[in-house]
């Protein structure tokens, strides 16, 4: 915020897990994995499209909706 005034915009990307090569190394596997991971190009897009608006934040779309469905999910549950 305090960068702001001089024209300086910081945007910060909270991606879930992305389909990359360093998933394997991690031994992870995409397949198996609680949410699928999202591609590279999606990433690439949220992120793109945040700075060209100048989110402060963005929360990646497959986090957001693993979330939604997480708070659903206890809310059922704990009915």
């Amino acid at each position: 915020m305090e960068f702001q005034k001089v024209g300086v915009n910081v945007t910060v990307l909270l991606p879930s897990a992305v389909d990359t090569p360093v998933l394997p190394q991690l031994g992870l596997d995409a397949a198996t994995m609680p949410v699928k991971p999202m591609s590279v190009e999606q990433c690439v897009d949220e992120a793109l499209t945040a700075l060209g608006t100048n989110q402060a934040t963005t929360v990646s779309r497959t986090l957001a909706t693993r979330m939604v469905e997480g708070m659903i999910d206890n809310q059922v549950v704990g009915a």
